[in-house]
């Protein structure tokens, strides 16, 4: 018998999922992914590919881990993975062709951590609780988002002088593109001494190339304008590559961001009239989304001012072009429900529901929740009740105050219908859809909150699922047409027993 140890080969893994969907080969990248070099493509162990008594061992050893990556000793996958080790730390695998195909074969990027000089000590509670203190204010998540800000930032600099640099031949790119990914690699050391300082307490030094100059005005007081355009120039150049702002789809992710973009598109929608004859967001999204090219020199004077003064980067990196194809689906998506499903009595997320009775005393609570849900929302976001944090964050006070008033109603719910998630889920929708479905936006955002993650395990236990099939010629079934293609969707029920 093998001892159990050792049995992956290198630049493999064994994964049960990835198995049961006969999967070759997956895009493990590391979280959080901050490194263009951080992409690890590496090969499923199955039957075919590896002997038969080395498999065997395999499954009597791994059979019981359902989820989760199992990666081999003879590699260098943790390097590649920069700071993790064998501890469970978290990666993502992709099996796309897009991760695969397109993944650099560069390096990967190493450091001396410094960790040698630190004594070795007795894990009890004190040094638990000095660690936990020393991860207060920690900025793993701010020097992350430099890296973000980094490679959107990359097809700023597109034309140039492709670069000569011997030391990274791999790189086919421009000089300055190489510079911003050189920033990043000094990020990754920052965010790994970031992570550490838990431990060790010591913070990382952050160098200039995350420093913003901002010139001394009383020193270009008494330039002529030649010197001042010397001086401004200068600045320019320092601060062109700094990592300062957030790419346009950070207004999904942080509500702060977009409050920002759609201040800036209110200032500037007069201007837009003015050059475009349009207004801001038909215009704004009719360019970004690849709908509409700028046909005069006014609209591409504004466009131009448009993007250099905005408070989001507006250029064509990844997660920026998914985004807007996303936009323009949910847009194509929102028409077609409103005119093809008109008529439909429910939502998509009301359909995962089970049909079942309640009284009406049960219907009464829920409804009376409910109309307080509403009320309160409203109460905590009007502009008339913005609270006085004394510089604190508003709009994280307002948010907390939601989730405080959906942990009440929540709590509530329980302890007044006396069930799990499941069936409070199934509660919820057969007193809320008698409303009119001019409420059923409000509903399917209450449901939502007030489920939380626990969503997640109601709609795997609904006996129907949504078939989404883009594969139908419109010949045989006249689907609906999103994205060029014809696509259908169908209700069809399912054994329980499938879901894992």
């Amino acid at each position: 018998m093998i001892s159990g140890i050792g049995l992956v080969p290198p630049k493999m893994i064994y994964s049960n999922y990835w198995m049961g969907k006969n999967v070759s080969k997956v895009d493990a990248c590391r979280s959080p992914m901050t490194d263009i070099a951080e992409h690890n493509i590496l090969t499923v162990c199955n039957s075919d590919n590896i002997t038969q008594d080395v498999f065997s061992e395999m499954e009597i050893y791994y059979k019981y881990l359902t989820s989760g990556i199992i990666y081999s000793l003879h590699d260098l996958s943790t390097v590649v993975h920069s700071d993790s080790d064998f501890d469970s730390d978290m990666v993502c695998t992709f099996d796309s062709n897009v991760f695969i195909d397109n993944a650099w074969d560069v390096m990967p990027t190493t450091y001396d951590k410094g960790v040698d000089n630190m004594k070795p000590q007795k894990y009890d509670v004190e040094v638990a609780v000095r660690s936990d203190k020393q991860g207060f204010g920690n900025k793993v998540g701010v020097y992350s988002n430099y890296s973000t800000s980094l490679f959107a930032m990359i097809p700023m600099f597109s034309d140039g002088e492709k670069h000569t640099d011997p030391k990274y031949p791999e790189y086919d790119c421009t000089e300055k593109q190489l510079e911003l990914y050189k920033t990043g690699k000094k990020n990754r050391f920052i965010i790994g001494e970031e992570i550490d300082s838990t431990k060790t307490g010591q913070k990382p030094e952050i160098s200039s190339d995350f420093n913003f100059s901002k010139p001394d005005k009383d020193e270009a007081r008494y330039y002529n304008q030649s010197e001042i355009e010397e001086y401004a120039r200068k600045f320019v150049e320092q601060n062109e590559l700094v990592p300062k702002y957030m790419p346009y789809f950070f207004i999904y992710v942080r509500d702060n961001y977009k409050e920002k973009y759609t201040k800036y598109k209110t200032r500037m929608n007069e201007a837009c009239k003015w050059y475009t004859y349009e207004s801001i967001d038909n215009f704004v999204s009719g360019v970004l989304h690849g709908i509409r090219e700028l046909k005069t020199k006014d609209e591409e004077t504004f466009w131009e001012y448009f993007v250099s003064h905005c408070p989001l980067l507006l250029t064509e990196c990844l997660m920026n072009k998914i985004c807007w194809k996303l936009e323009i689906f949910e847009k194509e998506m929102d028409a077609i429900i409103k005119e093809n499903w008109k008529d439909n009595d429910r939502y998509i997320l009301m359909g995962y529901a089970k049909e079942i009775e309640i009284t009406k005393s049960q219907e009464k609570f829920i409804r009376e929740q409910y109309e307080n849900y509403i009320n309160g929302v409203k109460e905590i976001f009007n502009k008339k009740n913005r609270p006085n944090t004394n510089g604190g964050n508003k709009e994280l006070y307002q948010i907390g105050k939601r989730d405080a008033l959906l942990f009440e109603i929540r709590t509530e719910l329980i302890k007044e219908l006396k069930v799990g998630f499941p069936d409070l889920f199934n509660m919820l929708v057969k007193a809320l859809k008698k409303y009119g479905k001019s409420k059923y936006d409000s509903i399917n955002s209450f449901i939502w909150n007030v489920m939380g993650d626990d969503i997640l395990d109601v709609i795997p236990l609904s006996d129907k699922r949504l078939k989404m099939d883009d594969t139908i010629s419109a010949d045989e079934i006249q689907g609906i047409e999103i994205l060029g293609k014809n696509v259908v969707f169908t209700w069809e029920d399912r054994d329980i027993g499938e879901i894992q």
